[in-house]
């Protein structure tokens, strides 16, 4: 079995386990059963793990995986090749060359002794609560389009054009087709004027930090646009009925 081989099936075992205690992050809970998204599929060797929402998880986990030998750092964890990134009630797994066999069977140990601790409490997860209505507009269409440039402060309710990204930890927090969220505007805001934090995404205009968005027009030119993916298979259709 060559490299990717090798990972993909590592990666395959890790999220049998998580599916098994109910925590792994899965497309749909990420955008829901909006139109527009079959053919979108989630990186296999990435994978996002569910906490418990509970205010002792994060602790909990954290002291798990102290004793498993698994580093913990509150910007970056590193075991091995893996990296683990905490995106607030979640963590985010890389599964990267560096890896082996070894390396996942201490992580499943530590992941089944946090079994109380991971796992989506109710038939709705929170991703879902938070997405759900705001991915309106395909993100390769909405980062093609031209728009315009207002305050991040009045960006609340605006559909995004393109990622805006607090560093560290470098996870997205804006994405292109999504209604930007008044309050995560507001976030953003401070943590741009903040020292601790680089926020790439936002340009400075007469003083003001900005976010690119669509414009009325735009968005309505979008919102009911046929995805591009299923205007392909019109044209092949099309061209299969010419040569019958």
């Amino acid at each position: 079995m060559g490299l990717v081989g090798r990972l993909l099936t590592l990666a395959h075992e890790l999220r049998e386990l998580l599916q098994k205690h109910n925590a792994d992050v899965s497309l749909e809970q990420i955008v829901g059963k909006q139109q527009g998204f079959e053919e979108y599929m989630l990186d296999p060797l990435k994978l996002t793990v569910a906490l418990a929402p509970t205010s002792s998880s994060f602790p909990e986990v954290e002291r798990i995986f102290a004793r498993h030998r698994i580093s913990w750092d509150k910007k970056m964890l590193t075991h091995g090749g893996t990296r683990h990134k905490s995106i607030g009630g979640h963590l985010f797994f890389l599964i990267l060359a560096g890896i082996g066999r070894d390396h996942t069977e201490r992580l499943k140990v530590a992941l089944n002794d946090c079994q109380k601790y991971i796992g989506w409490q109710n038939d709705q997860c929170d991703i879902v609560r938070y997405t759900d209505d705001q991915i309106v507009v395909l993100p390769r269409d909405a980062h093609s389009s031209s728009g315009q440039q207002i305050p991040i402060q009045q960006a609340g309710g605006h559909v995004a054009c393109q990622m805006v990204v607090p560093y560290p930890p470098g996870i997205p927090t804006i994405l292109p087709g999504v209604v930007i969220d008044p309050e995560e505007a507001k976030r953003i805001e401070l943590l741009a004027k903040g020292s601790a934090i680089s926020v790439h995404g936002l340009t400075e205009i007469d003083g003001q930090l900005c976010v690119r968005v669509l414009t009325d027009a735009e968005f309505n030119s979008l919102k009911n646009a046929v995805p591009s993916s299923q205007l392909a298979r019109s044209d092949d259709e099309d061209k299969e009925n010419l040569s019958g």
